[in-house]
C-alpha cells in the first residue's frame, strides 16, 4: 500500500484528537476514519497536553542541509 503523506492544520487535528480525549471514540477507530496511525494522533495528544493548540502547529522543516556544502 502507497504511503500518503498529509499536511494536517491544526484545527483538523484538533478535531480529530477531541473526541479521543473525551472518551467518545477509540484511537484505533479514530486513526482508521482518518487512515492515520494511532501513534500519529497519540504525538499529536501529548502535544496538544503540554502546549496547546500552538502544540498542533507543523513544525518548519528546514532546506536541503547539503545545500550549505555546494559550490557558490
Amino acid at each position: 500500500m502507497a504511503r500518503r503523506y498529509r499536511f494536517w492544520t491544526k484545527e483538523q487535528k484538533l478535531e480529530i484528537i477531541t473526541p479521543v480525549m473525551e472518551c467518545l471514540i477509540a484511537i484505533k477507530e479514530q486513526a482508521r476514519k482518518y487512515e492515520i496511525s494511532g501513534e500519529n494522533i497519540i504525538r499529536w495528544i501529548h502535544a496538544f497536553k503540554e502546549k496547546g493548540i500552538e502544540g498542533l502547529e507543523n513544525k518548519r522543516k528546514p532546506g536541503n542541509p547539503l545545500m550549505k556544502y555546494s559550490r557558490r
